[in-house]
């Protein structure tokens, strides 16, 4: 007989805060300038949530007793695969040919089918490749006659884009490191099928103004659950780029 999973994968919220004071006199100095004080105040505040919610998306938050991830170190992520010595006698891309850094890409695609039992065909799905800034331009490195890994995946899997991110930098020991994974999965579950998730619930809620004699304080909040791998069997993780 069928059955069907009724436990859930639990985390924890985090919130952040970030006021700002704006000052009577302050206002009017600015404003004999051009410059709208509250307004660029209230940007940079809200920047600030952002980027702390950018970071626990890739780090985690960890308060010793929360369950909140990231992108770099969910429970349920597969473990890093190095990837293969090229004839320069070492893995960074920056020393390998198209050819060999092609080899390393392949072996992302053919893990993906392998461990997925074809659920990933990355011929047919959408796949995200997301590789560390400092390794991201060797995949422009060309063979002899011109061919790149760019026009390589064009037309061999086309519905594949490359992303890059600073925080996959040395993400394994010291080591840059590349993402490859299906962006959603028809399993035929009955969620969004998507194999990762941010979990925000909120990017600006506003808390209260504090109006004072010679100015006032305003107070903004986000929060944030991290993300999740909802499903691992549609990720490869390499590293040594």
């Amino acid at each position: 007989l069928s059955g069907y999973n009724v436990n859930y994968e639990r985390r924890t919220i985090v919130r952040f805060e970030q006021a700002l004071m704006v000052g009577y006199l302050e206002q009017l100095r600015a404003s004999a300038a051009n410059v709208n004080a509250d307004a660029s105040k209230r940007t940079a505040a809200l920047q600030s949530l952002e980027i702390e919610r950018n970071r626990v998306a890739f780090y985690g938050f960890n308060d010793g007793n929360g369950r909140t991830y990231g992108l770099l170190n969910d429970p349920t992520l597969p473990a890093y695969q190095t990837v293969a010595l090229g004839l320069s006698g070492d893995t960074f891309w920056s020393t390998k040919t198209m050819l060999e850094i092609q080899s390393d890409l392949l072996t992302g695609f053919q893990n993906l089918r392998t461990n997925s039992g074809e659920v990933v065909d990355p011929k047919e799905t959408m796949i995200t490749i997301g590789v560390a800034t400092d390794a991201v331009d060797y995949l422009s490195t060309p063979t002899q006659f011109g061919y790149s890994i760019q026009a390589w995946l064009a037309a061999n899997y086309p519905k594949t884009r490359i992303t890059s991110a600073p925080e996959l930098n040395g993400a394994n020991g010291g080591q840059n490191v590349f993402y490859m994974y299906a962006e959603t999965v028809d399993d035929y579950s009955t969620d969004d099928g998507l194999v990762f998730k941010q979990v925000v619930p909120a990017t600006d809620l506003f808390v209260g103004v504090e109006q004072r004699a010679k100015g006032y304080v305003e107070v903004h909040a986000n929060a944030t659950a991290g993300v999740y791998c909802k499903r691992g069997f549609a990720v490869y993780r390499a590293s040594g780029i």
